[in-house]
């Protein structure tokens, strides 16, 4: 609805649209491994993984931590858990929430950690 300002009287009087333009947009088709192609992600890099797929077997990912002892440890715990570990789906929305099959799978490639990548800060109260 549009507002407008009335100028005989001082209380907004309320008009609908007459016309509201629109068009729809098909998915774009995503492609994957293999010249594999889908519609949507998660679906795609699961069954296929992703299209500069290596043969060499999976690329590597090095990061460091910048946190306190505590934080570069659930950080740490945390990549491998996600590199290797499928998060299930609840099945609520099964179009929204499909499991993802950890990121090794998915990606063809792993995240590394190490103590020499990580800073730990030390905290001052």
């Amino acid at each position: 609805m549009i507002i407008e300002q009335n100028a005989s009287s001082s209380p907004l009087a309320l008009s609908p649209f007459r016309h509201v333009m629109g068009r729809y947009v098909e998915e774009a088709i995503l492609q994957f491994a293999g010249g594999s192609s889908d519609v949507d992600q998660k679906r795609g890099l699961a069954l296929h993984g992703p299209a500069d797929k290596s043969d060499s077997g999976p690329q590597t990912i090095r990061i460091g931590i910048v946190s306190s002892a505590s934080g570069i440890q659930q950080v740490t715990s945390w990549i491998q858990s996600f590199n290797d570990n499928p998060t299930e789906s609840t099945g609520a929305r099964p179009f929204v929430d499909q499991t993802f099959p950890g990121f090794v799978h998915a990606f063809d490639c792993k995240i590394i950690t190490s103590a020499d990548y990580n800073e730990e800060l030390s905290i001052r109260i």
